[in-house]
């Protein structure tokens, strides 16, 4: 640890957190022991994040750019809601599986002090009239607001949405259910017949 460079270092602080709020929650993670897992000393943090709120916050950031880019990845923008849906669901749950330390983290996170300005339809971070990219609220509010979906509010159908992402991915991780492509769609199909509009 001793030759790396000021940016390996603070990617080890940045990594340490995550795994250990992942872990242990944020109170039982004192930056001692960070900086302790990261292989930097104690005085090190502070050269790179003014305070630990402010480390918390940059490791989210972190969390959320790596998230971003995996859903972006073969987006399908100009298709249909449903197709659109379908890859919002189904990437993000294979972000979520396959980064158990990044899903552990943002469950802390957004039940925390620390979420509680940081919506879950602002997961990335994209506001509505942004052309460049959607987010998952923006997806709803279209549905909505063409009567695709049920007339409730955007946020009880992203709700519903994260709801059921957050307690399949923790079952899966904590070895409850075993989770496949196949099964991952299967759920995805259930929410958007959930969501839809009867007539």
């Amino acid at each position: 640890m001793s030759h790396q460079t000021d940016p390996e270092k603070r990617r080890a602080i940045i990594t340490a957190t995550i795994e250990l709020i992942a872990e242990r929650g944020f109170h039982a993670t004192p930056t001692s022991m960070i900086a302790a897992r990261a292989g930097v000393g104690a005085g090190s943090i502070y050269r790179y994040f003014a305070d630990k709120e402010t480390l918390i916050h940059e490791a989210f950031a972190e969390i959320a750019a790596r998230m971003h880019r995996t859903i972006l990845d073969g987006y399908p923008r100009g298709e249909s809601i449903r197709r659109r849906f379908d890859h919002f669901f189904c990437h993000m749950a294979n972000f979520f599986m396959s980064n158990p330390s990044d899903f552990g983290f943002l469950r802390q996170y957004f039940d925390s002090p620390f979420g509680i300005a940081l919506r879950r339809d602002k997961i990335m971070e994209q506001e509505c009239h942004n052309r460049d990219c959607e987010s998952i609220g923006c997806l709803v509010q279209e549905g909505i607001e063409s009567g695709l979906f049920k007339d409730m509010p955007m946020l009880v159908h992203v709700s519903m949405i994260f709801g059921a992402l957050t307690s399949v991915a923790r079952d899966y991780i904590l070895g409850f259910v075993p989770l496949d492509t196949p099964l991952i769609h299967s759920i995805s199909d259930s929410l958007w017949e959930a969501m839809l509009r009867r007539a």
